[in-house]
């Protein structure tokens, strides 16, 4: 009807919004072991940022990248999905400012104190909630949750580890659509079937909460 194409990346970040809307207490940050809200939603995605050249150069420059739907909430389907494509071309053709300065201050750094410094950064902007926008860095950088689609790498399903300095509640992965044999209504039959894997901060988010989410 509007000519975009809506992918499993843009129900699975429109379903994820309906989560937090029926489970609010799950949009929180831990900051000094106390919990606090979110004041909104924000979804934070992985994006492959592919290199420049020939192929083994396009493989060697690779690299990995992330856009932000702010106020995810507030957005309809349509609105996510053209806010999604612009972004993440953005990303893509490395055109995000924003990035590109992040990546820029980390080529700074010696590899061996990378470490120290996202987590100096992360105390930083989360512990102390302080603005280092001056830095490339945007306030709660990783948002509410963290979505990477790992099904365009042919993976069927995977979880994905915690990330201490992002300060996000939970990530998913969005595998792989296969088709396979189904129950439905009592038969067998052919349906594209996909696997959701989901990674829990339990100091955030308890059974319950998964639960109503699920």
């Amino acid at each position: 009807k509007h000519g975009v194409k809506v992918t499993p990346l843009h129900l699975v970040s429109r379903a994820l919004v309906h989560c937090f809307a029926a489970v609010p207490e799950a949009n929180a940050i831990i900051r000094f072991k106390r919990l606090y809200r979110r004041p909104s939603v924000t979804l934070f995605m992985q994006v492959n940022m592919p290199g420049e050249g020939s192929s083994e150069d396009k493989v060697k420059q690779a690299n990995l990248g992330g856009m932000r739907i702010e106020t995810a909430e507030k957005l309809s389907l349509l609105e996510m999905t053209k806010q999604m494509a612009e972004k993440a071309h953005k990303v893509k053709t490395r055109q995000d400012k924003e990035l590109n300065h992040s990546f820029d201050l980390l080529k700074l750094i010696p590899w061996a104190l990378v470490g120290f410094f996202l987590n100096i950064i992360s105390f930083l902007n989360y512990g102390l909630n302080l603005n280092l926008k001056f830095l490339g860095v945007p306030n709660d950088s990783f948002g509410s949750v963290m979505i990477t689609n790992v099904g365009t790498f042919g993976i069927d399903s995977a979880l994905a580890p915690l990330v201490p300095f992002s300060r996000v509640p939970f990530l998913v992965t969005i595998g792989h659509v296969n088709e396979r044999p189904w129950a439905v209504a009592g038969q067998v039959v052919v349906r594209p079937v996909m696997t959701l894997g989901i990674t829990f901060d339990h100091r955030v988010i308890d059974v319950v909460h998964g639960g109503k989410m699920m």
